[in-house]
C-alpha cells in the first residue's frame, strides 16, 4: 500500500502513516482510487443517515426469508436463526418505542 503525501512503513505488519500525513486515520479504498475518512460523527440535516443497527438487522431478516422461501422444502424444519433474529427485532423495536414515549 503506498500514500501520495508521505512515506509509509509497516510495524508489526501495520501500515503506517508518517506522522503529520493528511491521510493519517483514513481508509485506503480501491475502489475510488483514495484515501477515504470515515467518521462516527451523526448525520447532519440533509445529509444522507446511516442505517442503524436495528435497520440492518431487518434487511438481514429479510434476506434469510427470502432465502428460506426459495430453497425450502414444505416439510422443513423452521431456521431458528430468523426465530432469533425476529425476537431481537420486536424486543430492540419495543426498546425503541418505549424510550420515544419517556
Amino acid at each position: 500500500m503506498n500514500c501520495d503525501a508521505c512515506q509509509m512503513l509497516s510495524i508489526n505488519g501495520m501500515a503506517c502513516h508518517e506522522a503529520g500525513c493528511p491521510n493519517s486515520g483514513k481508509t485506503w479504498m480501491p475502489e475510488r482510487g483514495e484515501w477515504a475518512r470515515f467518521d462516527d460523527k451523526m448525520p447532519q440535516k440533509g445529509e444522507e443517515a446511516w442505517p442503524t443497527l436495528l435497520d440492518a438487522a431487518k434487511a438481514a431478516l429479510l434476506l434469510l426469508q427470502s432465502i428460506q422461501e426459495q430453497t425450502e422444502h414444505p416439510d422443513a424444519m423452521p431456521w431458528p436463526e430468523i426465530d432469533n433474529l425476529e425476537q431481537a427485532i420486536r424486543k430492540a423495536d419495543d426498546t425503541e418505542t418505549e424510550s420515544e414515549v419517556k
